[in-house]
């Protein structure tokens, strides 16, 4: 099955096709596709009209958007073409100097050199912080197991999700804080707002007394110092 994929992307590729558009009329990852094909050699005419050379732009309203200052990413979603076409267009119509470039500045927040006020860094952990802000406040603030309360945004890392119910878990909410609110609050009230510690002790639950004495044990044939055992003969106290 995979030896038919890699000659179907082959052919597709030799007929002038798009690496993205083989990945997504076969099913496969892009990578793959990548690989499979980059031995294959595409023709002048085809690599032009790859790049958007088949795409009818107004030169005079290029120009003038170039002249502007405009990055090409500006350019491409005023006119609503990827990025690559208007790079590609600008190169080969001449356009772009190195005076009328967008002139780089320092990132409000960092100083890392940039082109617009906040580095790509900065702006995502902006993100992320006020989405993680309005989600700590929409399940209330406070820890639902010790009541521990969000005091202040400096605590905040000290705050997790659980999920309730792991069946119904979609995504881990750490991992899309970027992501739209509206997408966010579903799996929210799914979990409910625990401190670091509850969370752990959420997963890793109370350790049984038949595994602290087998440590007791093991820890005396190893020769560890009785007084560093202390901690196993409390009896474990839960959150």
């Amino acid at each position: 099955m995979r030896r038919d994929e890699q000659e179907k992307a082959v052919q597709l590729r030799r007929d002038g096709m798009s690496v993205n558009k083989i990945a997504k009329t076969l099913g496969v990852a892009k990578s793959s596709v990548s690989l499979w094909v980059r031995k294959v050699a595409l023709t002048e005419e085809q690599r032009k009209k790859l790049l958007g050379g088949s795409v009818e732009i107004d030169p005079q309203k290029l120009r003038s958007l170039s002249d502007a200052g405009l990055s090409d990413r500006a350019i491409a979603k005023v006119l609503n073409l990827k990025k690559s076409t208007v790079r590609y267009r600008i190169l080969s119509l001449g356009f772009r100097s190195l005076k009328n470039r967008p002139q780089h500045t320092n990132c409000s927040l960092c100083g890392v050199l940039c082109s617009e006020e906040y580095c790509r860094k900065c702006s995502t952990n902006v993100r992320r912080l006020l989405t993680k802000i309005c989600a700590v406040s929409y399940l209330g603030g406070v820890c639902n197991s010790c009541g521990r309360v969000v005091s202040d945004v400096g605590v905040l890392a000290g705050f997790e999700f659980h999920h309730k119910d792991n069946i119904q878990k979609d995504f881990e909410i750490g991992s899309f804080m970027g992501s739209a609110w509206d997408r966010l609050v579903p799996e929210l009230d799914k979990c409910e707002l625990l401190c670091s510690f509850c969370h752990r002790m959420k997963h890793v639950g109370v350790v049984s007394d038949a595994i602290v004495k087998q440590c007791i044990i093991y820890g005396e044939r190893l020769g560890y110092p009785q007084h560093l055992l202390g901690l196993l003969q409390t009896k474990a106290i839960e959150c």
